[in-house]
């Protein structure tokens, strides 16, 4: 026992173990039967096979390092040799000597998963070559090497995702990188003619000739839905692309549309300014088919922009009412000497109606002040009201609003003004109180009234006091700094008009 527990067990040994054996067998056969005799055979038995099996399990070892150290030096070829026989020589122990502790279905686990990796390594290393050789024939421009290459190395880790998905060699991200590096030079041929044909496009539109460069832009579309459709995986697949091409192709094809609607826009304006509403009526029956025909026909082209069409139909809704408003509101201006032009009342909510075509206001009325106006829809009044008096229509500056005031000196703001004292706690028709020495209404009380801010303030003043103001407060002018957003009932407003 003592020669074998260290591993030098000799011959007689071996011979003196075998006799043990076959005397406890002997005496087991002519005994009754007992647990402590069967113990002590098997415990003979297995070490007899740690002595048998403890040769093997070092040769085992030993080949199995050698296969270490050749996969170090990359000689996997060798390096599975001997592995193999370190595989046969474990299976051989855990067969012959099932008792043995060297016996170890983990270790053969072990030594088969190491054969894979010796199998699938050089598979790798050879995938990792091809892909270089490509990227190297790429910068060559060798596209033909470039997309062997690519090929190569793609089937390759294919292989090792199939046959070797439990070991770190699968990877399904690097085989769609080399899928779409494949379909980037297979379609390397139609992206190249997509770009020679914007090109064209591009020098067509240049040299003034749209029809050809709407053509080119055309065909290259088509082409780039080809890419894209055929090649999916391409990395010259590209939807934004479409969108640009397309985006190219309708501006080049409406430029003679947009052009005309252009004129005919500006042969519009002119007629406002001139105050000749029968001529826009009839300019405006013209171009709004015009106008809606490019929407639907070219609505990826930028040649007439969103400003364009929200005055055209506005314009267009309000062709029938053209003059009366104009009317409304050139006859209610009055001149300032800093050269703009006042309303002289708050705008009223038929007016405010008529033009935006919705009434913010919680008390109604016809002729009472538009109220619970936030800035936002009161820009909105101002710019439809220039749209139709052809220039610039804005909310007054606080300074321009002090200089329609003018002085308060002796001024009697009962007469001139709707007060917490005299209003009863409401609204009234604009103009009913006393104008003031400019000849304007309501600039103090009724409603406050929104001025012009800066498009990038948050908020605006708010001045003028309203129907709640004390009396004796109202005279002071406050500004109060409102966030643009706010509705509140007190809260109107009043227009400016510059000079044409």
């Amino acid at each position: 026992r003592a020669a074998i527990e260290v591993g030098d067990p000799s011959v007689e040994d071996l011979r003196t173990l075998d006799k043990a054996i076959e005397l406890q067998h002997q005496y087991i056969d002519g005994t009754p039967p007992s647990q402590e005799m069967q113990q002590r055979l098997t415990e003979l038995l297995t070490l007899k096979q740690d002595a048998l099996a403890k040769e093997l399990v070092n040769k085992s070892r030993d080949e199995e390092d050698k296969g270490a150290v050749l996969e170090q030096r990359r000689e996997y070829v060798k390096a599975r040799s001997h592995l193999r026989i370190a595989i046969d020589l474990q299976e051989r122990i855990n067969t012959e000597y099932p008792l043995s502790q060297y016996r170890s279905i983990p270790r053969i686990a072990q030594l088969k998963r190491n054969m894979q990796v010796l199998i699938a390594r050089p598979i790798q290393e050879e995938s990792f070559e091809s892909e270089e050789k490509a990227k190297q024939a790429v910068e060559q421009e060798d596209w033909k090497t470039a997309l062997e290459q690519y090929r190569h190395a793609a089937k390759l880790q294919r292989q090792l995702n199939i046959d070797y998905v439990q070991l770190r060699f699968s990877d399904m991200g690097r085989s769609q990188k080399l899928d779409t590096e494949i379909a980037s030079l297979e379609s390397v041929d139609l992206h190249m003619k997509i770009n020679e044909l914007s090109k064209k496009g591009d020098e067509a539109l240049k040299s003034g000739s749209i029809r050809q460069g709407a053509e080119y832009f055309q065909e290259a579309l088509e082409t780039q839905k080809e890419l894209n459709r055929t090649f999916p995986q391409s990395r010259f697949a590209d939807t934004a692309r479409v969108e640009t091409l397309t985006a190219k192709e309708q501006i080049a094809r409406s430029s003679p549309l947009a052009e005309e609607i252009k004129q005919a826009a500006g042969q519009i304006r002119a007629s406002l300014a001139k105050r000749d509403a029968k001529s826009v009526r009839g300019a405006l029956e013209i171009l709004y088919p015009k106008l809606a025909s490019f929407k639907d026909n070219f609505p990826h082209s930028n040649l007439v922009d969103e400003r364009l069409f929200f005055e055209i139909n506005f314009l267009h809704a309000k062709r029938g009412q053209i003059e009366q408003l104009q009317q409304l509101l050139d006859n209610g201006l009055i001149a300032l000497p800093s050269g703009v032009k006042m309303l002289k009342t708050e705008v009223w909510q038929d007016l405010f109606m008529e033009i935006v075509g919705t009434n913010p206001s919680r008390n109604r009325g016809g002729r009472l002040p538009v109220e619970t106006v936030n800035y936002p829809e009161a820009a909105d009044f101002c710019r439809r009201a220039g749209y139709l008096l052809r220039t610039t229509v804005r909310l007054p500056t606080p300074e321009e609003f002090k200089e329609a005031l003018g002085s308060l000196r002796y001024v009697d703001l009962h007469a001139v003004c709707w007060n917490s004292e005299n209003s009863g706690a409401s609204t009234h028709p604009v103009g009913e109180k006393q104008p003031n020495q400019a000849g304007f209404n309501d600039l103090l009380g009724n409603v406050a009234e929104w001025t012009q801010a800066a498009d990038t303030d948050k908020s605006a003043a708010v001045m003028g006091g309203s129907f709640m103001t004390p009396v004796d407060q109202i005279g002071d002018i406050s500004i109060v700094q409102t966030v643009k957003n706010e509705r509140n009932r007190l809260n109107g407003l009043r227009i400016v008009v510059e000079a044409q």
